[in-house]
């Protein structure tokens, strides 16, 4: 089974583990750590390092997740590449979560970029969605995927 990490800004990285516990259950093997406005990010760090000493010492596959793209958790994660094995994903939404979570049993290295691409088409524009609704109910075509909520 594989472990994880989420290192993000603030209380992210928690709040995105409650939400996900909410909808797949309690989960064993998951750290979360938020670099917090005025935090010692030497002491961040080490305790960072510790978790990821403990967590990879298995040999079981290690996923760490962090929010943004060369921000500060990432750049922490990063400082650590060569000392443990791990895969590193930036970026993290709650459908890559739960995808990750669901699948976590038989997770395979490859399957991360599957995973990616599952977070990223749910990524949508419903505004889009929407006005091609509205134009459509004018011609009298229905679009399921739109929910009207002007009641």
């Amino acid at each position: 089974m594989s472990k994880l990490m989420i290192v993000t800004h603030g209380n992210l990285s928690s709040a995105l583990l409650a939400t996900a516990e909410m909808i797949v259950g309690r989960q064993e093997d998951v750290v979360t750590f938020g670099v917090d406005l005025g935090c010692s990010l030497e002491k961040l760090t080490e305790d960072i390092r510790k978790a990821m000493a403990a967590l990879t010492a298995s040999g079981e596959q290690v996923i760490v997740l962090t929010d943004i793209f060369f921000g500060t958790p990432f750049n922490i994660i990063m400082s650590m590449s060569e000392e443990y094995e791990f895969q590193h994903i930036t970026g993290v939404n709650l459908s890559i979560l739960l995808e990750i979570l669901i699948r976590r049993n038989e997770l395979q290295g490859s399957d991360i970029h599957e995973i990616l691409e599952q977070g990223r088409s749910g990524i949508i524009d419903c505004s889009e969605i929407i006005g091609k609704n509205e134009a459509n109910e004018k011609g009298g075509e229905q679009h399921e995927e739109c929910i009207d909520y002007k009641n």
